[in-house]
């Protein structure tokens, strides 16, 4: 799943949710969350999707994913994760 987060292929990240991915996973030679990766690599239709399938925003990776967001510079997607009520601390 990995690899199609970082491609941002919103089609196949769709299809792997709704055959219960886990949108909280974490890659198998990272640390970083999908939604992490999704953030980082500023795929905001991505990071809709796993917002909207409950991705939890809080959790750590290297750092948290509104920090991976501000660090790169996507304010499309920080403002996605300021609308989430999920976000709870903002760096």
């Amino acid at each position: 799943m990995m690899v199609v987060l970082i491609q941002g292929d919103q089609e196949i990240v769709d299809l792997l949710l709704q055959a219960h991915a886990d949108p909280n996973l974490t890659g198998e030679h990272s640390a970083m969350t999908a939604l992490h990766t999704a953030a980082t690599y500023g795929h905001k239709a991505v990071v809709q999707l796993l917002l909207q399938a409950n991705a939890d925003p809080d959790l750590v990776s290297p750092w948290k994913t509104m920090q991976a967001a501000r660090d790169y510079e996507h304010e499309e997607i920080v403002q996605l994760l300021l609308q989430s009520a999920r976000v709870t601390e903002l760096q």
